[in-house]
């Protein structure tokens, strides 16, 4: 027998998607807590650890984020106001890349006409 899918389920209304979120991570919270003290002395090492390494990880992202922003607004390829303001991850990310790639595009022309001109 198959399981039915309830409408409710399916997809959160946009009112109570927010108090869904809000008891998700509350029952998740009471069941890492509940976990966390029958776990062995190794795992709760890991898992600190891993929780440190990742809190590092995150703040070295948005430390080379700051510093792309900086480099994209020095070149012109972002305003001063999208470097000031903070751009979506996303968009950021997007434009970071768009820049690189123009300037590959720019260093591989430019490698060819270093080579044609060394031929001649």
């Amino acid at each position: 027998a198959g399981i039915e899918e309830d409408d409710r389920m399916s997809e959160p209304e946009a009112e109570s998607a927010p108090e869904n979120r809000q008891l998700v991570r509350l029952l998740l919270r009471s069941a890492y807590v509940f976990a966390s003290h029958q776990a062995p002395p190794t795992l709760i090492a890991l898992a600190k650890a891993s929780a440190a390494g990742a809190h590092e990880l995150q703040e070295q992202l948005r430390a080379t984020r700051e510093q792309a922003g900086s480099t994209l607004a020095y070149y012109a390829y972002l305003s001063e106001a999208q470097a000031a303001t903070q751009l979506q991850p996303k968009e950021f990310e997007l434009k970071a890349t768009a820049f690189f790639a123009l300037l590959k595009s720019f260093l591989d022309v430019f490698e060819q006409c270093v080579k044609d001109l060394t031929k001649n």
